[in-house]
């Protein structure tokens, strides 16, 4: 239940040309406390394996601080991180034992890591490449 997660905060509108409080501006903000945790499921169709690469690497940056989400970034906020648990991968190769079984290739812990590794090294190494020709 969300409600019992958001915390609804304070801000106050700044005068640019004086840089104090605007008189009467006040407003109210909800926010996700830090360290709250989101299972997260993404479904990517037809991509190459340096299109992965890219999706991984941008992913990636959440780690790195590179990327926020939201609002109030520049407050601090919007900051997360991914955590990697598994990956089901359906190819031409394993698509009749996923219509049969319903499970595709899963990747999880040091076989996920070395996946994820893998499709960005091929994206860096395909645009290096392009990037010489």
């Amino acid at each position: 239940d969300w409600a019992e997660i958001v915390e609804v905060r304070d801000g106050v509108a700044i005068e640019r040309d004086t840089n104090t409080a605007a008189d009467r501006k006040k407003f109210d903000y909800e926010a996700i406390p830090g360290g709250t945790g989101f299972d997260v499921e993404i479904s990517i169709e037809n991509a190459s394996s340096e299109e992965l690469g890219l999706i991984f690497l941008t992913l990636n940056q959440f780690k790195n601080g590179g990327l926020t989400l939201g609002g109030k970034t520049t407050g601090g906020l919007g900051r997360g991180e991914i955590e990697w648990t598994s990956l089901e991968e359906i190819t031409r190769d394993n698509l009749i034992d996923y219509l049969v079984t319903g499970v595709g290739k899963k990747y999880e812990g040091a076989s996920l890591e070395g996946y994820i590794a893998e499709k960005i090294s091929s994206f860096v190494e395909e645009v290096r490449r392009s990037q010489n020709a």
